[in-house]
């Protein structure tokens, strides 16, 4: 078991720095985003200035949403440390490495079990990757099936032409006449 003193303080002053930046924010997804730019209307400006409001907005949102999970996982972290379970791995039930907890003094996992769940892609419980990584392969190295051959530049190109080209039919103002207009 490791001594959880030191772990302790440096969890409450993240906790408490959190906390702060929580509160400094003062923003919500209910916040409105006129209320964010501080302007009486929105109807006179630019789109493109509602455009980099709306972004800056988004970026606001996306910290204030990690804060608020990093905030869990911190409080996470003590009540671990009251019920004596602080720096056991619940994966394998190891010991946390302490240079690790040094690091990410709420990390839950040890390094090889997090790794391992790094890895797992669309497990129901906890999916870590995103759905889309499952369908996407590593440019020319696909092989195809019933193929010899490694997916190229050639096959590739017979998947996109498929689509068109600029040979295709509808450029061709020959091809896109019916046998009528053509007289």
């Amino acid at each position: 078991m490791h001594d959880v003193g030191e772990f302790a303080r440096q969890l409450q002053e993240e906790r408490q720095r959190l906390f702060l930046s929580l509160e400094q924010e003062g923003i919500t997804r209910q916040t409105a985003l006129k209320e964010g730019i501080q302007e009486l209307s929105v109807v006179d400006n630019h789109p493109a200035d509602s455009g980099s409001e709306l972004f800056e907005r988004s970026k606001d949102l996306a910290f204030h949403s990690k804060n608020i999970k990093m905030l869990k996982e911190v409080e996470g972290a003590l009540q671990r440390i009251a019920e004596g379970k602080y720096g056991i791995c619940p994966g394998c039930t190891g010991l946390v490495e302490r240079e690790r907890l040094k690091v990410l003094p709420q990390a839950l996992y040890c390094t090889a079990c997090q790794k391992h769940r790094e890895l797992q892609v669309g497990e129901e419980r906890s999916p870590v990757r995103p759905v889309e990584e499952r369908h996407l392969f590593p440019p020319f190295e696909r092989i195809l099936a019933g193929e010899s051959h490694r997916y190229g530049e050639e096959s590739a190109w017979e998947e996109v032409a498929r689509y068109g080209t600029a040979s295709s039919p509808q450029d061709t103002p020959e091809e896109m006449a019916g046998p009528d207009e053509l007289e």
